[in-house]
């Protein structure tokens, strides 16, 4: 009974774990994309967002097909680069600030978006853009002219078919959105403490070593 619960619960903890490692992924790349597409990103922004999609893609390997330790593989390897190691410290941590940084960034560029699609999908609910409100003048908005235009030329309204999407749904999907991106910066936080915590920690350890080492040749002598 007790091997089955624990069966059940590492289970559990598997398919949690690879959930979350598959969001946070589809994000990264889309971070990813984003920065290849624009001219105006700058190598930073670029090599932040490829090696976090790496390190992601790595940790969801791992996580979705666990084998013994002794399987050296380049992802095993690069999902557990700090794993003992005072390099692979240094190299997680200072990685870890230009995810960070990319984070940043990245959360700045989606507030605006968030108050901006708010406000053109209060603008939509309300009727705003659509047929459903006739001024008795005649007269038209640039943003109804433009749409007029456009349902012209493609032959629907996509303001339309943005209606029929319930509006508790699309604040369920922010939600969402905002939930996963936090869930992220918390999880790349954390790995930034660990690694911090594993230099400091090493170094200390070092000097410890290197005292214990010199008193006994001293001893010796």
């Amino acid at each position: 009974m007790a091997h089955g619960l624990f069966r059940l619960s590492s289970g559990l903890y598997t398919g949690l774990a690879v959930l979350l490692l598959l969001a946070w992924t589809l994000t990264a790349l889309t971070f990813t994309a984003l920065n290849v597409l624009n001219s105006k990103s700058s190598y930073l922004e670029v090599i932040a967002s490829t090696s976090l999609l790496t390190f992601l893609i790595c940790r969801l390997l791992v996580a979705s097909s666990p084998s013994n330790r002794q399987d050296d593989t380049i992802a095993r390897l690069i999902a557990s680069a700090d794993y003992g190691s005072r390099r692979g410290a240094v190299v997680l941590f200072s990685l870890c600030c230009t995810w960070l940084y990319e984070l940043l960034n990245q959360a700045v560029l989606l507030f605006f978006m968030t108050i901006f699609g708010s406000v053109m999908a209060t603008a939509i609910y309300n009727d705003a853009f659509t047929d459903n409100v006739v001024d008795s003048d005649e007269s038209t908005t640039a943003v109804s002219v433009e749409m007029d235009k456009f349902e012209d030329m493609v032959g629907f309204n996509p303001t339309q078919m943005f209606k029929l999407i319930p509006p508790r749904l699309l604040v369920y999907f922010v939600g969402l959105v905002w939930l996963n991106f936090l869930s992220l910066g918390a999880y790349v936080l954390g790995h930034a403490a660990v690694s911090l915590k594993k230099l400091l920690s090493s170094s200390v350890a070092v000097r410890r070593d290197g005292k214990v080492g010199e008193k006994g040749l001293v001893a010796e002598q």
